[in-house]
């Protein structure tokens, strides 16, 4: 085994134990969210087959549903939260694989260890592993291969197989789809490039048939296309600045704060001065994504793709976090909650900041500016975290005891079993053992 082999083993043994510890409590007693119970609900009464190819929620979720379908159909019932856990945790591994690998663009070791460390702490999310939330995990492996290049078959394959379960998982890896159209027109000679991107191409079809002929078993999604017509631009621009520069220079939990005072400011009637301030700090957030060029191994102008991403996937997942309505309520939503529908546009700051931050363009003031704004991401994302978590609620800290809701279960005395959050429960129907076969 040679020295770059042993190195990238010691960076994925360390980034596991890292998203062990800081999901503590998924690991050693996991339960399942209130979304991914859905799932599970639905594979538990109709049977693993159904539950994998039934989509919900809108969208065709692959890897949820075989989690969910497995732990329900393959698994004792007391082991099922083990089950959609482990699927969670191997994404989680595949994210860090796909950074690592001889392919990835982050070359030297130190990169990939900032990477990384992006990847663990960029946007604190409460439900880290749990499945439902794979979508946007997958998207980060769809914007890993987009800046990768291919040294052979194997991990030809490798990208291909990621984008095509990624694309079959939820939405947001689909969002790359015309980024990745674009990189194959600047690069035509390149086959893969086409192969990709007509990967991508064939789940945005499935995943638009799924909406439009409305498949999913759970809510009814139409009403949903109307968030873009009726979306106030001011609110919008305000949350893009407020979630993707605010968060990544002054923490999330500055964000969070400064939430309600935007959305009192835009009640009050001063949401020309507030918009015209998030439309500049998003033009700053633009030059600093386009600026420089970084080694992508690919494509040079690793800028125009990570500024098309940002663009692209920030634009959609804000519009879709969120009901687009005059309700303040709505609009602080928007602005300051809703986490995980943030978490990909900071990865992609955070990608841009360590691929520009190379002495490419030998621009020696723009490097060390570059450096700068990465040292302080990286210092902020991680003291971020930790200030987060300490701030949590109890309910996201533990799960319930799902062996004993089962229990419970079991022996009749309940005929619901109580998820995370502990507001939230499961109705199952009432059979003989705990598991059904296939």
């Amino acid at each position: 085994m040679t020295t770059r082999s042993k190195t990238r083993l010691g960076l994925l043994f360390a980034y596991a134990v890292g998203a062990v510890l800081i999901s503590q409590s998924s690991v050693t007693a996991p339960c399942l969210n209130w979304e991914e119970g859905s799932w599970f609900v639905y594979a538990f009464e109709n049977g693993f087959w159904a539950g994998l190819v039934t989509p919900q929620y809108g969208y065709y979720a692959f890897w949820t549903s075989l989690a969910t379908a497995l732990g329900a159909n393959a698994a004792p019932l007391e082991w099922a939260p083990f089950v959609t856990t482990a699927f969670a945790f191997a994404l989680w591994l595949l994210m860090a694989l796909l950074i690592t690998v001889p392919g990835s663009p982050f070359r030297t070791t130190g990169q990939q260890v900032l990477a990384l460390t992006l990847v663990l702490f960029a946007f604190p999310m409460y439900a880290r592993l749990h499945t439902h939330v794979a979508h946007f995990f997958f998207g980060v492996c769809a914007l890993t291969t987009l800046l990768s290049r291919v040294p052979d078959r194997l991990h030809a394959w490798l990208y291909r197989s990621v984008l095509l379960v990624a694309g079959m998982t939820g939405v947001v890896a689909i969002f790359f789809t015309p980024v990745f159209w674009y990189r194959w027109w600047r690069s035509r000679a390149d086959r893969e490039c086409l192969v990709q991107a007509s990967i991508l191409s064939v789940c945005a079809v499935v995943q638009l048939l799924v909406f439009v002929f409305d498949l999913s078993a759970l809510e009814f999604v139409h009403g949903r296309s109307m968030r873009l017509a009726s979306l106030d631009p001011i609110v919008f621009v305000t949350a893009v600045a407020n979630k993707s520069v605010v968060a990544t220079l002054l923490t999330p939990s500055a964000m969070e704060q400064l939430g309600p005072v935007l959305v009192s400011g835009i009640q009050a009637g001063r949401s020309g001065w507030i918009g015209v301030g998030a439309l500049g700090l998003c033009l700053a957030l633009g030059l600093v994504l386009k600026g420089g060029r970084g080694r992508t191994s690919r494509d040079p102008a690793a800028g125009t793709l990570l500024l098309s991403s940002f663009l692209i996937v920030a634009g959609l997942s804000f519009v879709g976090s969120t009901d687009a309505s005059p309700n303040p309520r709505d609009k602080l939503f928007l602005i300051a909650g809703h986490s995980r529908y943030a978490f990909l546009p900071n990865v992609i700051v955070g990608f841009a900041l360590i691929l520009h931050a190379v002495r490419a363009d030998r621009n020696r003031w723009k490097t060390w500016l570059y450096r700068g704004l990465l040292s302080w991401f990286v210092l902020c994302a991680v003291g971020g975290y930790a200030l987060y978590r300490s701030q949590q609620s109890e309910w996201v800290r533990s799960c319930p005891r799902w062996a004993s809701e089962v229990a419970a279960w079991q022996r009749g005395e309940s005929r619901r079993l109580t998820i995370n959050p502990p507001t939230r429960s499961i109705r199952l129907p009432v059979r003989a053992g705990s598991a059904r076969g296939f």
